[in-house]
């Protein structure tokens, strides 16, 4: 009785997976929905990552600033260093803003003094840029220099806005990705066809038993056909694993041919790489 309920559970999971992945093959809007789904959680993720700006840099300093906009900006300090800006103090995150093309470090290096009262009203001794932390006309910001160290904060409030902004689907700093057309995604195909290989990957046994048994004969089956029926049997369910996690990609297949067992489609048996996108 149990050893029933496995086998119609199994036969249920096989047949489920396959209409699903049949579905996603011949209904585009169900991969157009993942991937637009995708592309607006990464646009959110990277807006939220751009929001908070830090630096750190080292040489003679002193003073202090601290900024809500430029039109409300108190402080004064001298700096001769070399420093660098960095979107936060999450390193792990940083490949965020790699993977969405944003420069990742912002290098300065030089003497730099300013001072600053109100409504806009600054003095420094160098227009250059390259001599301080970037800073935005509405940024609010803080700065601290003292002996050796100089360490700034800042929050992009353009970024809140545009972040904010996101959640209902406009981009004012037209910063979002987009999908790009050249490059075919099918991340419910993908899900589909990675649960049948995890599923019904056993069936690669048979089939390859059967095989040999027609090229080759009996023995040959049960021997060579049998060993590379479990061989490729390990690395059809290995890949589906990376398939059901990787299924946002939507990958072409990795393997070929695309399942277990298609009969009328004359492939042979091969493993690719995946072919990772930096493009949606």
């Amino acid at each position: 009785m149990r050893k029933t309920r496995c086998m119609k559970w199994f036969a249920g999971v096989v047949i489920a997976a396959t209409f699903w992945t049949a579905g996603a093959r011949a209904a585009d809007p169900v991969n157009t929905a993942f991937v637009g789904a995708e592309i607006y959680l990464w646009n959110r993720l990277a807006d939220f990552t751009e929001i908070l700006q830090s630096g750190v840099a080292i040489g003679p300093c002193i003073g202090g600033e601290f900024a809500i906009t430029k039109y409300g900006t108190v402080g004064a300090y001298v700096a001769n260093e070399q420093g660098v800006a960095f979107p936060h103090f999450i390193p792990p995150l940083w490949i965020i803003n790699y993977l969405d093309d944003q420069q990742i470090f912002t290098p300065h290096k030089g003497l730099y003094e300013t001072r600053a009262f109100i409504n806009d009203h600054r003095w420094e001794n160098t227009p250059m840029e390259d001599v301080r932390f970037p800073r935005g006309p509405w940024d609010i910001r803080a700065q601290v220099a003292a002996g050796l160290i100089h360490i700034s904060l800042s929050v992009q409030t353009m970024q809140v806005y545009d972040f904010l902004a996101g959640l209902i689907c406009f981009d004012p700093l037209a910063d979002d990705q987009a999908r790009d057309p050249t490059a075919p995604r099918q991340p419910a195909r993908q899900l589909g066809r990675g649960v049948v290989n995890i599923v019904a990957g056993v069936v690669e046994i048979p089939v390859n038993m059967n095989q040999i048994n027609e090229e080759k004969g009996g023995f040959a089956a049960v021997s060579y056909g049998l060993a590379r029926g479990v061989w490729r049997t390990g690395v059809r369910m290995g890949v589906g694993v990376l398939e059901v996690v990787t299924f946002p990609m939507g990958w072409e297949p990795i393997i070929e041919p695309e399942f277990p067992f298609e009969p009328t489609k004359a492939t042979n048996w091969r493993v690719s790489q995946p072919a990772f996108r930096r493009q949606y």
